[in-house]
């Protein structure tokens, strides 16, 4: 069982570099300083990764015994390659399914 969690990463981009493993690995420190080793341990991926004007948003995924603890570290991070950063969590759901806008807009005519 899987969890997915739409992120936003708010950093100044001057001269920084946003790339899947550069988040992974800020999220997996985030981890490891809440929860020590066994919370670097927990596995966790990035996906569909885009660069905005603020900084980036992406997906991470990572199983559902462990959700809270990787939220908590997300919400927690404040630290992005050496410069003062705020992890945003927008979404979740149990899959990609439940974060696309499946609303339906009406419109009268």
């Amino acid at each position: 069982y899987d969890y997915v969690l739409e992120v936003a990463l708010e950093v100044d981009k001057c001269d920084i570099v946003l790339t899947e493993a550069y988040i992974q690995q800020a999220i997996v420190d985030g981890l490891r300083q809440l929860f020590g080793e066994a919370g670097a341990s927990i596995p966790i991926s990035i996906d569909k990764l885009a660069i905005a004007d603020f900084g980036a948003r992406f997906i991470v995924r990572c199983p559902a015994f462990c959700y809270v603890k990787v939220r908590s570290s997300i919400t927690l991070q404040k630290r992005y390659n050496f410069r003062d950063c705020a992890f945003h969590v927008l979404r979740l759901g149990a899959n990609l399914l439940e974060l696309s806008d499946a609303r339906i807009e009406l419109s009268i005519n």
